[in-house]
């Protein structure tokens, strides 16, 4: 059965806001990359929240998310980044406030807010 991932509660429905966005600079450069990469974005987030969920609770660091995801650093760092400020990941800690490192790397897990339900 095929898994569908729903980040913010409701029905499994695929496309619901707030979507991510291309970064952009504003530059006319950044802005023709951003256009670029628009169609790929959404489908790079469910990538890397999926390869930190497949992580289970000894999570990943960045360069491991970009190995499984072979998504390069300027694009994996952007979706994970946006996963944690919309709280779907956060970096494992062995207390409060202390991240746990592995090769000088955080690791990221996912938190309860995030979820998988089945597709229909």
């Amino acid at each position: 059965m095929r898994q569908q991932l729903v980040l913010f509660g409701g029905a499994p429905v695929r496309h619901q806001k707030p979507e991510p966005r291309p970064i952009s600079n504003k530059t006319p450069a950044s802005d023709s990359a951003a256009n670029r990469v628009r169609s790929s974005v959404e489908s790079q987030v469910w990538r890397v929240y999926e390869a930190i969920q497949k992580s289970g609770k000894e999570g990943l660091t960045d360069p491991e998310i970009q190995v499984v995801t072979k998504l390069s650093p300027n694009s994996q760092r952007p979706r994970r980044i946006w996963l944690r400020d919309l709280g779907h990941v956060a970096a494992k800690c062995e207390d409060i406030m202390k991240p746990v490192l592995r090769d000088g790397c955080t690791v990221w897990v996912c938190t309860a807010k995030a979820f998988v339900v089945a597709a229909e």
